[in-house]
């Protein structure tokens, strides 16, 4: 057993979820896994409510679909049986190279700043250990929803992991374990820029090319009739926020805005991708019209921000409109162009 380890880590480039945070942060420690990163992430699926709930689409679950991905599935009454610990689990698992990710419970633990007496499960991140400091090496939303790398002392997590609630655990994410996540490194994915292109032509045109659209389990089920893809998602969030105007609400969700802005900062790399290797024509308009919408999509989060303060003014509101719709608008213009400069072949132009 080694002292310490830490196995690589990259802050992604997808942060609204935590799934998608956690792969990404393997996933872009490696330059033969981007071909297949660029080839997901294009799709948005949501339903159209207040709060619309959008997702990135890629598979939303470890073992659907990421060749470069070892996923293994481990639930809490094993990890208990066969290794006494959740300490000396997670240790040695991370010497064998296997990134976990699973739920504790967070209350009581100082650095999650959960609000005494509300309890609090959620998934965490766990890339690595030091025995002298007696620390995990952890990623979770923390710092204000920011999702970012920490530490926890092995105490804590003895206590997070025994005190989980397992009946709301397996209402929220159906089964109670921990998905061990390895690098293949002798992986390979064949990057097809026909197909991105049909891809992101479905998205374009708000069509559903999802095979099993997501459907939660929690709320209302009658939400999963309701399914909208692709740039729809625009006019959805425009209209979340008309009804946060006429209700009179004072504070919005902007987990939603967050997708937003992953898309479209997914999108900026995307066409520098594409242009690296050859795929594309006129790259630079193509990147500089993206970046103007990725840098509009961030304002959101500063006007949302702004808004859910004690005493936010109703006129934000307005902005926040005015800003979604110029996004909806110029993206509805820089899309096709981009679509017809993406060279239609799996062989890259010279």
């Amino acid at each position: 057993m080694e002292r310490k380890k830490i196995l690589p880590v990259k802050y992604p480039m997808i942060s609204s979820y935590h799934t998608y945070a956690a792969l990404m942060s393997v996933l872009q420690n490696y330059e033969e896994a981007m071909p297949w990163v660029h080839s997901k992430y294009v799709q948005i699926q949501a339903w159209d409510a207040s709060p619309p709930m959008g997702h990135l689409v890629r598979e939303l679950y470890w073992d659907n679909g990421c060749p470069f991905i070892r996923n293994q599935y481990i639930d809490f009454c094993t990890v208990v049986r066969k290794w006494g610990s959740i300490n000396d689990f997670l240790i040695d698992f991370i010497d064998q190279g296997y990134y976990s990710f699973f739920a504790i419970e967070q209350h009581g633990i100082p650095t999650f700043n959960v609000p005494p007496g509300k309890v609090w499960s959620h998934q965490v991140f766990v890339y690595g250990y030091d025995l002298s400091e007696e620390v995990f090496y952890i990623a979770d939303y923390i710092s204000w929803r920011k999702y970012d790398y920490y530490t926890i002392k092995f105490s804590e997590m003895t206590i997070g992991f025994n005190n989980i609630d397992e009946i709301w655990y397996n209402h929220q994410f159906e089964r109670n374990g921990i998905h061990l996540l390895k690098f293949i490194d002798v992986a390979k994915f064949d990057f097809s820029a026909a197909q991105l292109k049909k891809v992101l032509t479905d998205y374009y045109n708000g069509e559903n090319n999802v095979l099993a659209p997501f459907t939660y389990t929690q709320g209302n089920d009658a939400n999963a009739s309701k399914h909208i893809f692709g740039i729809r998602f625009n006019q959805a969030l425009i209209r979340y926020i008309e009804h946060i105007w006429h209700s009179g609400h004072t504070f919005i969700d902007f987990r939603e805005f967050a997708v937003l802005v992953d898309h479209k900062r997914m999108m900026v790399a995307r066409i520098k991708f594409l242009s690296e290797n050859g795929y594309l024509k006129n790259p630079e308009k193509h990147i500089l019209a993206y970046e103007e919408i990725f840098n509009k999509s961030q304002l959101l989060i500063t006007l949302i921000s702004k808004f859910n303060m004690p005493r936010g003014k109703p006129q934000i509101l307005e902005s926040i409109i005015n800003n979604l719709t110029d996004i909806d608008d110029r993206e509805r213009v820089a899309l096709p162009c981009l679509i017809g400069d993406i060279f239609d072949k799996d062989v890259p132009s010279d």
